[in-house]
């Protein structure tokens, strides 16, 4: 399926589009990055899926997650950046460095919109919608 994405995998899969009450919460939180992924690449219109992230058992393990993949990126991108700075002219590191810092970005980004939606009460969904404008510059990364 050429179209497909998060939503309609999990929809065929379930084969209900409340297909959220059947998951268990770990299965959300692993499902973040992949999540955040299609988010960033545009594959998720809002306008169509956003009742996802107005239920609350979605968002909140989705922000598990999310912070979870923001915390492992950041600290990466904090330790290699004191390896650098110790050892200057290792490549690799450097490499690692740049994907580390640009995918803690990309978390955070997303991060702070999805804790405005989970302050609004989950009712504004528009919080989300700028997201792909947002990280349009990464949408072809392949380290997401």
């Amino acid at each position: 399926m050429a179209n497909s994405n998060y939503f309609t995998t999990q929809t065929n899969k379930y084969q209900t589009e409340e297909f959220v009450d059947l998951m268990a919460p770990e299965q959300i939180q692993t499902d973040a990055k992949r999540i955040c992924r299609e988010l960033i690449k545009g594959r998720i219109d809002i306008g169509k899926y956003g009742k996802y992230f107005q239920n609350a058992k979605f968002t909140d393990n989705i922000l598990i997650g999310v912070q979870s993949e923001y915390d492992f990126n950041a600290t990466n991108a904090r330790v290699l950046n004191f390896y650098n700075n110790q050892f200057p002219g290792d490549r690799q590191a450097q490499y690692n460095f740049y994907v580390s810092n640009i995918l803690s970005y990309c978390y955070y980004t997303i991060l702070i919109r999805l804790q405005s939606l989970k302050s609004s009460m989950y009712e504004n969904i528009g919080v989300l919608t700028d997201i792909p404008i947002i990280l349009r510059n990464y949408k072809n990364f392949d380290k997401l």
